[in-house]
């Protein structure tokens, strides 16, 4: 849905407001229709080297792009933050291309909180530990 790397990949220290959302330095989001659920899954303080643009779709296993420690970043990592949206998948399109919420209403710093549009998750719930 969302991608900009426009950011140097080594250019994170604490308070970087670049990238977008603020301080995400090196960002992308992706829409995630997994059975009849759906997820928004933002990365954030990536490398410059992205392999996806929007609107591509990817599968499980492709590389999308590399960590890195760009924006509000004391190293490289990747922050990952998920939702589960309560909304189809053309509603969240529609509603993000209206208001650029990566956290679809939800706000930045309650983990579980939830708006009519979407709950957060623990990324741990979600995805396996590698």
């Amino acid at each position: 849905l969302y991608q900009s790397a426009g950011q140097p990949a080594d250019s994170g220290y604490p308070g970087n407001q670049s990238g977008y959302p603020g301080g995400a330095g090196n960002s992308i989001l992706l829409l995630c229709p997994v059975q009849d659920r759906l997820y928004s899954v933002a990365l954030y303080h990536l490398s410059n080297i992205h392999h996806v643009r929007p609107g591509q779709s990817v599968r499980q296993g492709d590389v999308i792009a590399l960590s890195g420690n760009a924006g509000n970043s004391t190293g490289p990592h990747t922050h990952v933050e998920i939702c589960e949206l309560t909304m189809s998948l053309e509603e969240a399109v529609s509603y993000f291309l209206d208001t650029a919420d990566f956290s679809f209403g939800t706000g930045w710093d309650t983990p579980g909180a939830c708006s009519q549009k979407a709950c957060r998750m623990r990324p741990e719930q979600l995805l396996p530990a590698s």
